[in-house]
């Protein structure tokens, strides 16, 4: 499990026609680590949600 490095909003659509949702990701929450890119990560949260990460906010 990786986790965050510090708290920080984060805003997302479950899909293409939803709204935009807002996230409030805590400091030390752990994500699952589901593919890496450059300058990104695909993490899932506990609500089982895929977020595309900086990979700064992120400790693997």
């Amino acid at each position: 499990m990786a986790k965050c490095k510090t708290g920080f909003p984060w805003k997302f659509r479950t899909n293409l026609q939803a709204d935009l949702e807002e996230k409030q990701f805590a400091a030390g929450e752990e994500v699952t680590l589901m593919q890496t890119w450059k300058r990104h990560y695909l993490v899932r949260d506990t609500s089982g949600h895929l977020h595309n990460i900086p990979k700064d906010r992120i400790e693997p």
